[in-house]
C-alpha cells in the first residue's frame, strides 16, 4: 500500500523553501480549468509560511519529466532547487508499513563561461551546498520528532552537479530515501 498524496506532501515540504513569489509560479493552468484538487493544492502551497525560505532560490521544480525539467532550467538564470522522485518501495519492519521513496534534492545556479571565474564560481558552488546542508539538516531535525516515521533514511550521498549536463547551471545533489509511515 501506497501513502496516499505522497507527491502531494513532497510538494508542499520542498515548498517551503522558496518564497511564495516563486510559488507562484508555478501555478500555469488557467482558473477556468483548474480542478477542485488543483486550487485546494493551489491554496496549501501559497499559504506556507517563509520562515525556511531562501531569497536567492528564484526557480523551484519537483518533477519527473525531463521535458518539463529541460525548459524550466533552461529559462532561468539563478538559483534553482530541483526534487526528482522515484523508486517508491514498500516495505514492512516490526508490524510496521513503510513508504521508501528515492529523492534527488538538487541545489544549482549558472556557471555560463560568459559570466564566471574560478572564483565566481567557488562562491557560487559553496552557496549552493551551505543550502543543500540546511535542507538535509532539517530533514535530519524532522527524523528527531516523528518516532517511527523518517522523513530521512540516512546515510545521503552529496555529489557534484556537472554543468554540462544540467544546462550550464552547477550545483550538488543528495541522493536521499525519505521513509513515510503507512497508516493501515
Amino acid at each position: 500500500m501506497i501513502t496516499p498524496d505522497i507527491i502531494k506532501q513532497l510538494l508542499l515540504y520542498f515548498s517551503r523553501y522558496v518564497t511564495r513569489e516563486v510559488r507562484e509560479t508555478i501555478f500555469k493552468i488557467p482558473k477556468s480549468a483548474r480542478s477542485a484538487e488543483y486550487a485546494e493544492l493551489q491554496s496549501d502551497v501559497l499559504a506556507l509560511d517563509e520562515s525556511r525560505a531562501f531569497p536567492d532560490v528564484k526557480s523551484f521544480i519537483l518533477s519527473i519529466s525531463e521535458e518539463y525539467v529541460s525548459d524550466r532550467v533552461k529559462m532561468q538564470s539563478d538559483r534553482v532547487l530541483f526534487v526528482e522522485y522515484g523508486d517508491i518501495s514498500i516495505t514492512r519492519t516490526t508490524g510496521q508499513v513503510y513508504n521508501d521513496t528515492r529523492l534527488a534534492i538538487s541545489v544549482a545556479c549558472n556557471l555560463n563561461k560568459a559570466n564566471n571565474d574560478m572564483i565566481t564560481e567557488a562562491i557560487k558552488m559553496q552557496r549552493n551546498l551551505d543550502i543543500l546542508k540546511i535542507i538535509l539538516a532539517d530533514l535530519q531535525e524532522e527524523n528527531k520528532r516523528c518516532g517511527l516515521a523518517k522523513p530521512l533514511d540516512l546515510p545521503a550521498s552529496v555529489t557534484p552537479l556537472d554543468p554540462t549536463l544540467f544546462f550550464w547551471n552547477g550545483g550538488w545533489t543528495a541522493h536521499v530515501n525519505r521513509r513515510d509511515l503507512v497508516l493501515v
